[in-house]
């Protein structure tokens, strides 16, 4: 399962418990996400990619896939404030995650995830 992997990898390289747990996390959720709504959209054959990065100041989940078009940052800010249970798994990993960025560019989705 690549959560599994993404948590090994972190804990392999320093990354403290809490955070390789939520790192895991944010890849269960955001990938989950595209092969559920992204894959199940049309009749084509779809690619995505899972990385994690470490840099100096920290790790960042990069999920890049060739779905349709979905910016999750602008979802986010469309969700109410009153039904917390909503899109729960969006609002945790945007809770855990110090910075998400997205972009499109030649029509892949590109997921950041600064943990």
């Amino acid at each position: 399962m690549v959560s599994c992997k993404v948590k090994e990898f972190c804990k392999a390289h320093s990354l403290d418990d809490r955070r390789a747990y939520h790192m895991a996390l944010a890849v269960e959720e955001m990938a989950g996400n595209v092969i559920e709504h992204g894959f199940s959209k049309d009749n084509r054959k779809h690619s995505l990619d899972v990385r994690v990065i470490k840099k100096s100041d920290g790790y960042i989940l990069r999920i890049r896939d060739d779905c349709y078009m979905f910016d999750p940052v602008k979802q986010m800010e469309l969700f109410s404030d009153k039904d917390i249970l909503r899109h729960i798994g969006l609002r945790m990993v945007f809770g855990t995650a110090k910075d998400v960025k997205y972009t499109s560019i030649l029509k892949l989705n590109n997921l950041l995830v600064r943990i």
